[in-house]
């Protein structure tokens, strides 16, 4: 346990660099998500755009 400490704390080790693969369906929905918050940001103005943005970022 006292290497890993170490290694972690000289940066050696990076938590986040570990890869995930995401079943196709998943990535495809994600994907679908994305293109359509895109198209709502770009389409909506005023009010509307401040509350959708604000249920985005939540």
């Amino acid at each position: 346990m006292g290497k890993f400490i170490e290694e972690f704390y000289y940066g050696n080790i990076d938590p986040q660099a570990l890869s995930i693969k995401q079943n196709k369906a998943v990535q495809k929905q994600m994907e679908v998500l994305m293109l359509n918050e895109e198209f709502l940001t770009e389409a909506l103005s005023g009010e509307n755009k401040k509350k959708f943005l604000d249920f985005v970022n939540t």
